[in-house]
């Protein structure tokens, strides 16, 4: 029995990205060495995101990453604020400090610093029940 396969559509092949030069090797070669160079993400454009709702504004390789809003952004959920500042913590008191100072939105609390929730509270933040790990969440 032969069967007559369905034509397939025709599809235009997907752009080609500025980073690919043609040559799956060299390509792969030139990102993994980009990728070993953590000083460049934030000025490097291959790092650089055009087509989600944050963009990359500044990279610290052992601190902190900040994205920003991008306007061109035509995807379904925009970003409601305009920057976002991610920062590492060496252990949950230090992030705790941080967050009882008012320095940042959104942070953890302990389970040790729970009796504290009173005070973040009448400083604007809104405690939020146990997330993972049975740390209390806050954000301002």
């Amino acid at each position: 029995m032969v069967r007559r396969q369905p034509a397939q559509p025709h599809r235009p092949a997907p752009p080609q990205h500025a980073w690919d030069k043609g040559d799956p090797k060299k390509t792969f070669e030139e990102l993994t060495t980009a990728s070993k160079d953590p000083k460049t993400y934030a000025t490097n454009p291959l790092w650089k995101t055009t087509s989600g709702p944050w963009k990359l504004e500044s990279y610290v390789p052992s601190g902190e990453v900040v994205l920003a809003k991008q306007d061109a952004y035509s995807g379904p959920d925009k970003p409601k604020i305009g920057k976002i500042v991610l920062r590492p913590f060496t252990g949950d008191d230090a992030e705790f400090n941080v967050l009882r100072a008012g320095d940042i939105d959104y942070g953890y609390i302990p389970p040790a610093n729970l009796s504290q929730k009173s005070y973040l509270e009448s400083k604007g933040y809104k405690v939020a029940p146990p997330g993972t790990g049975g740390r209390s969440r806050t954000c301002s």
